[in-house]
């Protein structure tokens, strides 16, 4: 049917000393959304659902029916899709109220049982407190996959930052890190392409600020940059902060700089 059904979803936990990243990622795995299509066993003419904890009703999924459907069961308690009828044979339909998940049948089914089937939309952190066998579909509504191309409105990407206080050879590794602060330079630097390590991407982004600990200090690239749109810097300048703009070219397996900024 084109979307994502979810049948056993597991809570994720970090272990110490592992990526530190990793709890603020299960949080986003958590806040996931999920539309469910559920049903509870009810009999009589009215009554009340037993919503699961942190799900909420979805109003108006069953077009003319509303909120909700009601179903015969079969021998196993499950939804056979077939509408219960009244002895005269009118087919009895339920009334669902979105907040309190009171119901209301339209008339007297001959069956002991039927299958309301409603709609709720639920986080991934509270989706154990579904009954498995309740469920019909879930479908995923918020979540961005890894292989298909979406826009992303009013998100922020945090930069993920490497900071030096002072090196010869910085160690930088452009597979984990967009921006490098090189905090309190104590020593020139002999060469930013040692300990340069990483698998750019073509046209991958990377920011590098240095400041000196008040005293000039020399800056040596390497052969894994080039100056392109500015130059390189050379020098810092004593006390000042200069920020330099790096895009990645495929073609030269090279860094190249595109932007200098040092502080007035």
């Amino acid at each position: 049917m084109g979307h994502s059904t979810l049948r056993n979803a597991r809570r994720i936990f970090t272990s110490p000393g592992g990526d530190t990243s990793l709890p603020a990622r299960v949080l986003n795995l958590e806040n996931n959304e999920y539309k469910v299509t559920y049903y509870e066993i009810i009999s009589g003419a009215s009554g009340s659902l037993t919503v699961p904890t942190g799900a909420t009703i979805n109003a108006g999924e069953f077009g003319l029916s509303g909120n909700a459907i009601l179903s015969k069961i079969d021998g196993s308690n499950k939804p056979t899709f077939e509408s219960p009828k009244t002895s005269g044979g009118t087919i009895v339909t339920a009334s669902l109220n979105e907040t309190t998940g009171a119901w209301v049948a339209s008339g007297t089914y001959t069956d002991s049982n039927v299958a309301l089937i409603y709609s709720i939309k639920i986080k991934a952190v509270n989706y154990n407190n579904l009954t498995y066998d309740n469920i019909i579909e879930t479908v995923i509504t918020n979540y961005v996959t890894l292989d298909t191309a979406q826009t992303l409105t009013n998100k922020r990407i945090t930069n993920r930052v490497t900071t030096i206080v002072s090196s010869a050879t910085p160690t930088i590794n452009t597979d984990n890190c967009d921006a490098v602060d090189i905090t309190v330079l104590a020593t020139d630097i002999t060469s930013m392409t040692t300990n340069l390590t990483g698998t750019p991407t073509n046209f991958q982004k990377l920011i590098i600020r240095i400041k000196d600990n008040g005293t000039a200090r020399a800056i040596t690239w390497g052969a894994s940059f080039a100056s392109i749109g500015a130059t390189l810097p050379t020098t810092t300048v004593l006390g000042k902060l200069v920020t330099i703009g790096l895009i990645y070219n495929t073609t030269t397996s090279l860094w190249e700089c595109v932007a200098v900024s040092q502080e007035i």
